[in-house]
């Protein structure tokens, strides 16, 4: 069994992620600008986390290329939603492990993540859960600027 410990920091890094996933369609949502919430939610309601990213990054370039003076807003959210990309990866890997073994006394586990046996390596686990953190914040700030930008434009127009 893991110790708590390895236990809070999956759980930690599970709910950091979920937050990372919630956010995507949720700015999605406000970006469109929809009157009928219900329609935006209906136009990016997706189930995969890829799926997710590659609306978000559609819509985002799509917002690029239709309002010019948005695109450094616009090409920050795609690098950011590529980011996250990279880091769905890394955490499938440890999400998707199987527990082999693990000593209480001790508190060393062996997972085995994508066919290979390895020890539980909690200072990566902390290093991801930092990252998706900080992603987190990354996404939301430079989302409400753009919403907030892209709302003003639409004032203009």
């Amino acid at each position: 069994m893991l110790t708590e410990q390895q236990f809070a920091l999956f759980g930690r890094f599970a709910f950091a992620f979920n937050e990372l996933e919630f956010l995507l369609p949720e700015y999605l949502e406000l970006m469109l600008g929809t009157p009928e919430l219900a329609v935006a939610t209906e136009l990016v309601k997706e189930q995969l986390f890829w799926k997710k990213v590659d609306r978000f990054k559609k819509v985002v370039q799509a917002i690029g290329t239709d309002r010019p003076v948005l695109r450094s807003k616009t090409d920050e959210a795609t690098v950011i939603a590529n980011r996250a990309t990279t880091l769905a990866k890394e955490r499938n890997k440890y999400i998707h492990a199987v527990l082999l073994s693990a000593d209480s006394r001790t508190g060393q586990a062996r997972l085995l993540l994508k066919g290979n046996e390895t020890p539980f390596n909690e200072a990566e686990v902390k290093s991801l859960i930092a990252k998706t953190e900080s992603l987190v914040e990354a996404l939301s700030e430079v989302c409400l600027d753009l919403i907030h930008l892209l709302e003003e434009q639409r004032k203009l127009s």
